[in-house]
């Protein structure tokens, strides 16, 4: 299994800061982007990566722009 790079990290750790900020909980945003709350959870802590795609849904939903993800300070 591959280990996660440090922009996997940082994707990962501003997402859920702007879940967060956006008021939104796992189960909800999971059932919007059709992934399970397992999945995204894993998105979050960079078990997994999110795909460009998704990652694009995520700044619809979230709206914000999808270079926030990449940002190494919020």
């Amino acid at each position: 299994m591959r280990q996660p790079t440090n922009i996997d990290r940082i994707i990962a750790r501003n997402m859920r800061i702007i879940r967060k900020s956006c008021q939104l909980n796992l189960k909800d945003v999971s059932n919007d982007l059709a992934v399970s709350y397992q999945q995204l959870r894993k998105y979050e802590t960079s078990d997994n990566r999110i795909s460009a795609g998704k990652l694009w849904e995520l700044s619809l939903l979230y709206k914000t722009p999808v270079q926030k993800f990449f940002k190494d300070e919020l």
